[in-house]
């Protein structure tokens, strides 16, 4: 996530029409309530998502996000998520054309850039 926030911070004033999108996969927990008040430190420039879980796995089914929810800790009152930590460039046409996993801020900007001057 601060590799994100950097990113997005740098390519804010370079192109306005980037938004970072962060999609939590935890609709239980993670409430618009909490959604915004984990993102923000990451403002501005990161926009928060999240919904019933059922809704939640559709959209990630149409990814290559993996989630799940963890055995329960603490005696059943807590559980774990785990999931993917990609990062995923969609186009303004709603198409995934970039994934990242680990990349640097050059190799994300660098990729960016293509995507928004191809223009579709």
């Amino acid at each position: 996530m601060q590799k994100l926030r950097q990113f997005t911070r740098m390519m804010a004033s370079k192109e306005p029409k980037l938004t970072t999108v962060f999609i939590s996969v935890d609709g239980e927990r993670d409430t618009p309530e909490v959604m915004k008040a984990y993102l923000e430190p990451f403002m501005p420039g990161f926009i928060g998502l999240t919904g019933d879980p059922l809704m939640v796995r559709d959209i990630a089914d149409t990814f290559p996000a993996v989630f799940f929810k963890g055995m329960p800790r603490d005696q059943g009152k807590g559980y774990d998520v785990e999931h993917t930590s990609q990062v995923y460039v969609v186009d303004a046409a709603g198409r995934l054309r970039v994934t990242f996993y680990n990349a640097t801020i050059e190799e994300m900007t660098g990729a960016v850039r293509e995507v928004m001057a191809d223009g579709s």
